[in-house]
């Protein structure tokens, strides 16, 4: 999602002025002696740039300590439409900190109406679509996989979309996940496992290895089938 369509979703509601308050900053990192606790040429960098034309170097620092050292909510609120963009663009690809980031926002959006939350939640699932598309990827997916669950934590719409995705770059992501799944994924509601006890993940990785002519995606397939047949059948025998 465009930085502009995501300011204009979580523009601040009209609803009260306390979420007004909190949604809109006034000058950012003017809170909690930012010039003091942090070099101050970075401050400046921060409030002299455009929002739009931030870089991800210029804001990493910012993403993970703001709220600590650097700024309040308001200046966060007023930076994270930028850093979760840099995150789909593929230029901030630490999962902690996206996971970091979403937890925040969930907290932060607790009060916002249904529309707005719903805005983020369209954000997540453009992130997981182009995460999906592209192979090989700075994440994991079961990394990122817990960091959407850090706003959203049924994972049942992401696993849907994961169904619905028969391609090779979705079949890699799907067999490396495999090979990794006795590491649990954070999964309140147990969707992952559920999921994983169905046909869909089979059904995904055969209709990928038909596809393609690739030796290794059919070895890579073939091998996480195994995987998940095997998994199948131990739990069966529970």
């Amino acid at each position: 999602m465009p930085i502009s369509q995501f300011i204009q979703a979580t523009a601040p509601p009209a609803s009260t002025a306390a979420a007004r308050d909190t949604r809109t900053p006034t000058r950012p990192l003017t809170a909690r002696g930012v010039q003091v606790l942090e070099p101050a040429y970075e401050a400046r960098v921060l409030c002299e740039i455009p929002l739009e034309d931030l870089s991800a170097e210029q804001l990493r620092r910012f993403a993970w300590k703001a709220g600590g050292t650097w700024g309040d909510d308001r200046d966060w609120l007023h930076f994270v439409p930028r850093i979760l963009e840099l995150f789909a663009l593929g230029a901030l690809d630490d999962h902690s900190l996206l996971d970091t980031t979403l937890g925040r926002l969930k907290t932060a959006t607790a009060g916002w109406p249904a529309d707005d939350q719903a805005a983020v939640r369209s954000y997540q699932f453009a992130l997981w679509r182009d995460f999906l598309a592209a192979w090989p990827t700075a994440m994991a997916a079961e990394d990122m996989l817990e960091a959407l669950s850090g706003f959203d934590e049924d994972l049942q719409p992401y696993l849907d979309i994961w169904s619905a995705t028969p391609t090779e770059t979705a079949a890699r992501h799907l067999a490396s996940f495999v090979a990794c799944y006795v590491i649990p994924v954070r999964d309140p509601l147990g969707r992952v496992e559920a999921w994983m006890a169905g046909d869909a993940p089979l059904r995904l990785l055969a209709t990928a290895r038909a596809a393609t002519a690739d030796a290794a995606v059919v070895a890579e397939c073939d091998s996480a089938i195994a995987r998940i047949r095997d998994y199948l059948s131990y739990h069966a025998r529970q």
